[in-house]
């Protein structure tokens, strides 16, 4: 039968039988199994010759030795390779129990700042919402690693990877993490100084883990309170240009605020009261009607400061 655009329907035959053998086998010999692809890049990482680990999968490998600047091509192509593995919990927890571990610690020893962030970005994906990765990651001694990365490294994309690492890892898991990490790694100091940084990226992810950790424990909030940065450097993204930083700062005090007098007390001291009375002032006074409906939000957020501290508009 004809179709209605003129065209006619497709015929399916069935497979010829050798066609058919001829597909089995190439798929047989192609799909590599996870487990063992996953040991293969783990090996590479390593320090192995890709040669010996991929003789199949190389066609036709040069007879000399992989250039150094050739072996740390291909371990970051790895790295890539590697995210699109781990991303089910179920592989993540096995890569870890193939050596994992071992090898993304390796990794941060790296020359190439943008595979020390890859090795980063690795664990991360494999300890999110995943504990026993993260019983792997404090036994393994990735946090002092992770706060090495996000206090030393010269590089700030790997700075901002060694955050969200560490924030995977605390996140979810017990309080033991989270007190190793603030208490053995001097935690609440290494992302106070992150937010002290010009850098955009890094403020946001040391803002975000901060606010967490002053959250989950008065211990926490308390030191922060002592430390007198936590309220100066949130005070100091107010008003400014980056929308994501200057609301998260106004809810990250607001919170703080509402911890107790103490707290309440030490934001009232840091003229902050002033200050979100002057932001809301120049948000009311903005003549663009879709600049004052763009800047609702971060209004409301300053008005549940100013709330908190006690303060009727």
């Amino acid at each position: 039968m004809q179709q209605q655009d003129g065209t006619h329907p497709t015929e399916f035959k069935a497979m010829d039988p050798k066609d058919k053998l001829w597909l089995e086998k190439v798929m047989k010999e192609c799909v590599i199994d996870e487990v063992e692809r996953m040991y293969q890049i783990i090996r590479v990482w390593a320090g192995e010759d890709p040669r010996d680990v991929l003789p199949k999968l190389i066609a036709d490998p040069p007879a000399n030795p992989y250039t150094p600047e050739e072996i740390e091509d291909y371990k970051e192509a790895l790295l890539d390779e590697m995210l699109t593995r781990i991303d089910q919990i179920d592989n993540a927890q096995t890569f870890i129990k193939i050596g994992g571990l071992a090898s993304v610690l390796h990794l941060f020893d790296s020359p190439r700042a943008s595979i020390r962030s890859g090795a980063a970005e690795v664990f991360a994906t494999c300890a999110q919402n995943n504990p026993p990765v993260q019983k792997a990651g404090l036994d393994g001694h990735m946090l002092e690693a992770l706060s090495k990365l996000a206090q030393e490294d010269v590089d700030t994309t790997v700075r901002v990877k060694a955050i969200l690492g560490i924030s995977c890892m605390i996140r979810g898991l017990d309080k033991t993490a989270e007190q190793w990490f603030v208490q053995k790694c001097d935690g609440l100091r290494i992302l106070q100084a992150c937010i002290q940084t010009g850098d955009l990226r890094l403020q946001r992810k040391a803002l975000f883990l901060l606010r967490y950790l002053a959250n989950a424990s008065a211990t926490n909030a308390q030191q922060l309170l002592d430390q007198g940065v936590y309220i100066t450097a949130c005070s100091s993204f107010i008003g400014k240009d980056d929308v994501d930083l200057n609301e998260s700062s106004l809810q990250a005090l607001a919170e703080f605020a509402a911890l107790g007098p103490a707290f309440k007390a030490a934001c009232k001291q840091a003229n902050l009261v002033q200050l979100v009375q002057a932001r809301v002032a120049a948000i009311d006074a903005l003549t663009s009607d879709e600049d004052r409906e763009f800047a609702q939000e971060e209004k409301s957020f300053a008005a549940l400061l100013l709330e908190t501290l006690d303060v009727l508009e």
